[in-house]
């Protein structure tokens, strides 16, 4: 491992994660992810940073995306945007010796295991706020990029909601270059929810195996699944998968096959597969959790290929 980032480890040590809830510590965390550049054929890029208190200063977090050095059509997962939503972060280091070895296998994987730190340390929604949606800035808020379907010519908002949102987007984008997205699946869980769903984005949406096959996971996983009906901001639910959903969402960029950029109509990402899991916490413990987003985390291969 390289000298910068055992520093950034020994900086992380002194930070206090919230831990009520049985989440492992930043560091660990952090440890976990980092021993995947001991692996070889991975490299590093830091994204972005999150300020914190520690005791009586300051410590800038930074937040990183990992990505085999072999690049083209790649596995993209996020975990982490919320930073009450910890089963997803836990996972993946949970399973990070799986995940190098897909790599080695010659899987291209673009990781991106823990969005919002600051978040996640304080058991906050947002890097700003608790859980206040009206005051909450998400790290992945992309609406400054998607279109307003009353003015397609116009983004739905002028500017970023936050800087970190900015810079996120921008990697987003940048990286598709050289790590062009194939499927992307993010993790998330949800405090209101009594029973899981997924959501299916991109251009393959409405028939996705992808979104299929994760749907099978869950059920098998002893959570409840959402199979019909609607959710509580309306969207229709089919055999627990929901489409067309326009949550302004990193989800929701990748999807999308036009972007607003420089003022500018540009081709978007298109991604064709992109899938959000959203699983419930209240009722469910974190270990129980931790079990269904590490089922998923299992299945990449088999996902990789279907998609």
């Amino acid at each position: 491992m390289f000298n910068k980032f055992r520093d950034d480890l020994l900086k992380i040590k002194s930070i206090k994660t919230y831990d009520e809830d049985g989440r492992s510590s930043l560091f660990d965390l952090y440890t976990k992810y980092f021993s995947l550049l001991d692996e070889g054929g991975w490299e590093i890029k830091q994204i972005y940073s999150q300020k914190v208190d520690s005791g009586s200063k300051q410590i800038d977090i930074p937040i990183y995306s990992l990505r085999t050095i072999r690049k083209g059509y790649s596995f993209w997962l996020t975990s982490g945007i919320h930073g009450e939503e910890p089963a997803g972060p836990n996972a993946i280091a949970q399973n990070i010796d799986f995940i190098a070895r897909l790599a080695k296998d010659g899987m291209r994987i673009v990781l991106n295991p823990l969005c919002n730190p600051k978040g996640y340390i304080l058991n906050w929604r947002y890097q700003n706020e608790y859980r206040n949606w009206r005051k909450g800035e998400s790290v992945g808020d992309s609406e400054h990029l998607l279109i307003d379907e009353k003015n397609v010519s116009k983004p739905r908002v002028s500017l970023p909601t936050n800087e970190q949102a900015d810079k996120f987007t921008k990697y987003i984008l940048d990286a598709q270059s050289d790590y062009p997205t194939k499927i992307s699946v993010d993790l998330h869980e949800d405090e209101k929810l009594e029973s899981a769903y997924i959501y299916s984005q991109g251009t393959k949406a409405p028939n996705s195996s992808v979104a299929d096959r994760i749907v099978q996971i869950i059920g098998g996983s002893g959570i409840l699944l959402q199979k019909s009906g609607k959710t509580r901001f309306g969207e229709k639910v089919l055999k627990g998968v929901i489409t067309g959903a326009k949550d302004g969402s990193i989800d929701e960029l990748l999807g999308s096959k036009v972007i607003i950029k420089n003022k500018k109509r540009e081709k978007g990402p298109s991604v064709e597969t992109v899938i959000v899991v959203e699983t419930p916490t209240v009722g469910v413990s974190i270990e129980k959790r931790i079990l269904v987003h590490s089922n998923i985390i299992k299945s990449l291969g088999i996902l990789a290929k279907s998609g």
